[in-house]
């Protein structure tokens, strides 16, 4: 097996997808006027026009956070420099793929009222707290220590936050849920490969990101509709118990009759009482019923096409060939109707025999039909 390059940037790499993840779950919840932008005043910036804005920092890392983490030191150390203004932000957030230690100060601290938060941020900076850290910790840290006045560090205390996410798509998709039901449940993940893109590629500057909200609402339309003019799932019907008695004298149970198929008619009840409540439920979207006699209109075609090619083919023992025929035309392929994905079977079903109800179609391949 090939060795890794001493470089290999694999592991910096899945932070950054991490990081533009998280940048995208906060992208769905922007508000009107809302901007974000990634790589220019940190890892991710809110910025609101009504409400206060956020500063994020985003880590991807397997080991646990203790008193004196580097994500954590760092994170506040980038925080402290001279051209980043604390005041702008509601919230300080360090996102983090990394669990807490149950030892660490850090561990209860999203649970501590605003005193404890001080006197747990005091200790930690007490130098005899860090004597065993490496001199270039400490040196991070007295220059946090030096920046620190009074105000700001109840400030720090106040806004910062640390939050635990789990890395993995399929929980990040989850979490993101009610943000992706806009579209087909089959076609979430590529609404979401496709905003990632959008947000990755679409919204790049000279200096960093930058994603507004309207960009970002206007761009998930266009998504979403492209998705949904692929892909659409049929409506769900409710499934009733059949007195097929009451369609013994229905054309198109006669017509299978006609070829001595009786074994398939419970079936053929069956695709017709559905069709029925398939068309009543797709009636209700406008312009359907028009596509719903298109699609009858095709189905006549294939089925004539096939009826001819069955008829040229015909042997001697006309009922067994007129019964193989309706068993091809059963197992062929369901053309899929207007923009669904998953046509039902029965519904195409339940249409052809309406059509032999209409005595539009036959089985049988030695009767004409009169009706064209």
């Amino acid at each position: 097996m090939t060795k890794l390059l001493r470089n290999n940037a694999s592991a910096s790499t899945k932070g950054i997808v991490f990081q533009f993840l998280v940048a995208l779950e906060y992208c769905f919840k922007m508000n009107k006027g809302d901007k974000i932008y990634i790589e220019r005043f940190g890892d991710i910036t809110v910025e609101s026009e009504e409400n206060p804005s956020l500063q994020i920092e985003v880590k991807k890392r397997k080991d646990a956070i203790t008193n004196y983490s580097e994500c954590i030191w760092n994170t506040i150390y980038n925080w402290m420099q001279p051209g980043f203004d604390i005041n702008k932000y509601q919230n300080l957030l360090l996102i983090t793929t990394q669990s807490i230690s149950s030892s660490s100060q850090w561990y209860k601290w999203h649970s501590l009222n605003l005193e404890d938060r001080l006197k747990s941020l005091n200790q930690l900076l007490s130098k005899k707290a860090r004597a065993k850290l490496s001199d270039e910790l400490n040196e991070k840290i007295n220059y946090i220590q030096s920046k620190l006045t009074d105000k700001l560090k109840i400030q720090l205390v106040k806004k910062i936050e640390i939050i635990f996410l789990a890395p993995n798509f399929e929980d990040w998709m989850v979490r993101n849920y009610p943000y992706l039901n806009i579209v087909p449940e089959i076609q979430q993940s590529n609404f979401v490969y496709e905003l990632y893109g959008f947000i990755t590629l679409g919204s790049q500057k000279s200096d960093g990101w930058e994603i507004s909200c309207e960009d970002f609402v206007n761009e998930k339309k266009v998504i979403a509709e492209s998705l949904m003019e692929n892909t659409r799932i049929f409506p769900k019907i409710e499934k009733t118990v059949i007195d097929e008695t009451k369609f013994e004298d229905k054309l198109f149970v006669k017509k299978i009759l006609e070829i001595e198929y009786d074994e398939v008619v419970p079936q053929a009840i069956q695709d017709y009482v559905d069709s029925l409540s398939y068309i009543a439920e797709l009636g209700k979207t406008r312009h359907k019923m028009a596509e719903i006699k298109k699609y009858a209109q095709d189905i006549k075609r294939e089925h004539d096409t096939m009826y001819r090619k069955a008829k040229r083919n015909c042997s001697e023992d006309v009922i067994k060939s007129s019964q193989d025929f309706y068993d091809e035309y059963e197992t062929s392929l369901v053309q899929p109707f207007s923009n669904y994905n998953n046509t039902p079977r029965e519904f195409r079903g339940g249409i052809t025999h309406s059509l032999a109800d209409e005595n539009q179609i036959s089985w049988h391949l030695k009767n004409r039909v009169d009706k064209v």
